[in-house]
């Protein structure tokens, strides 16, 4: 069933937009080793994106960023393609 292959809210690995983009924050997205990532506002339930992983070479780690950061550079890099 549905059910036993979805992993419940409260286990799964998401990010907090507003959550510090560093090298410490990558270096758990890389080792948890998925691709894309969930990232929520204000409570675990309230998915506002999903994050590709790939897009995360676009990011300058000199800079202070976060989650929020990064996807707003992202979609304003998109929209100028």
């Amino acid at each position: 069933m549905v059910q036993d292959m979805m992993t419940p809210i409260e286990d799964a690995f998401l990010l907090n937009s507003t959550d510090q983009l560093d090298n410490k924050l990558l270096v758990t997205i890389v080792e948890k080793g998925y691709t894309r990532v969930p990232v929520y506002k204000e409570n675990r339930s309230n998915i506002s994106m999903v994050l590709n992983v790939k897009d995360l070479v676009t990011a300058k780690f000199d800079q202070e960023y976060t989650i929020n950061n990064l996807i707003d550079k992202l979609n304003s890099m998109r929209s100028q393609v």
